[in-house]
């Protein structure tokens, strides 16, 4: 507006604060305002690029599928001295039926998990290995001795075309000052999965509470639920607002575009570019560094500018 002094075309801008919980009012809302909300194209910006001075263009995200696994027994603490080794620790079991949700070689291990994955030619892998870093990058980055995961994939690939299971926090016992000699009552997993091309979360479910149900032990009881799942989602890479958005990137950043797929997951993208049908780009200003969802979380000031200028030259490709 300050140099221009009027958009080239009309705009609306939208801020969807549930991304993290994985939008659970965003379906009934598509619903109800898809009038409103027609558009002829979208520019997301909630994604990051290979490196500094190395802009990407997302086309694929994973899918995702929150859990939550409660395994009780008794019907309050009791006491481990006398009650150890008679009465099965729900903490304990709940321990080895996590451990059980992976094999030995690193593989989801719920029975038809990996039925549905669709299996992604050379030509696509040769090129998503060539666009991310190498695996000794990788684990150098993390400072970790080795990586970990299903064979025959390299870090990157585990990263982004293959789905994986994550066990994100547990809970159980007692662990504060001093000793307590407790069996605890209850124990509780967090976990969530990340799904790819063509998993759906409600067939992902449905086979996860199968096997949940035959891991259980008789001497304790298990309860399954759900927080929420998106789709993944795969956009085409020769669509005129990708188009646009690879000239507007050029032009700021010097250099084209890379396109990349990202592990991680958005339920909006997948529901707007589904229900909506309408084109969608990921141009996001990231940087792998970045630390997302870590307590120092943070984006370079350099790179948001820079973003500034990279939108408002999108918005004058796509407008012409």
């Amino acid at each position: 507006l300050r140099t221009a002094k009027r958009l080239p075309l009309n705009i609306k801008i939208w801020l969807e604060g549930e991304e993290e919980i994985n939008s659970p009012n965003l379906s009934a809302f598509l619903h109800r305002e898809t009038a409103r909300l027609q558009a002829d194209a979208v520019l997301v910006s909630d994604t990051e690029m290979l490196g500094r001075d190395r802009p990407s263009i997302i086309y694929g995200l994973r899918g995702n599928l929150s859990c939550e696994l409660e395994v009780s027994g008794p019907k309050h603490d009791l006491h481990s001295g006398r009650y150890g080794g008679a009465v099965l620790n729900p903490l304990q079991a709940l321990s080895e039926m996590v451990a059980g949700l992976h094999d030995r070689s690193g593989r989801v291990a719920i029975p038809g998990f990996y039925r549905s994955v669709r299996e992604q030619k050379p030509s696509e892998r040769q090129g998503i290995r060539c666009s991310c870093k190498r695996d000794r990058q990788i684990l150098a980055d993390l400072d970790l001795p080795e990586g970990w995961g299903e064979p025959g994939y390299a870090l990157c690939e585990r990263m982004t075309i293959r789905p994986a299971l994550t066990v994100n926090g547990l809970l159980g016992g007692y662990v504060g000052p001093g000793n307590k000699s407790v069996i605890p009552n209850r124990g509780i997993a967090r976990f969530s999965m990340r799904l790819v091309p063509d998993q759906n979360p409600a067939e992902i479910a449905r086979l996860l509470q199968q096997h949940i149900a035959t891991v259980t032990p008789r001497a304790v009881r298990s309860r399954l639920s759900f927080t929420g799942g998106s789709r993944p989602v795969l956009l085409p890479k020769t669509s005129a607002v990708m188009l646009a958005a690879v000239r507007a990137v050029r032009q700021t950043w010097g250099i084209p575009p890379a396109f990349t797929l990202s592990g991680g997951s958005i339920p909006l993208v997948e529901q707007l570019y589904r229900r909506l049908q309408v084109p969608i780009v990921l141009l996001g200003f990231g940087l792998p560094d970045d630390d997302i969802h870590a307590p120092n979380e943070k984006m370079s000031l350099a790179n948001f500018f820079r973003g500034i200028e990279t939108v408002i030259r999108f918005l004058q490709e796509y407008a012409s």
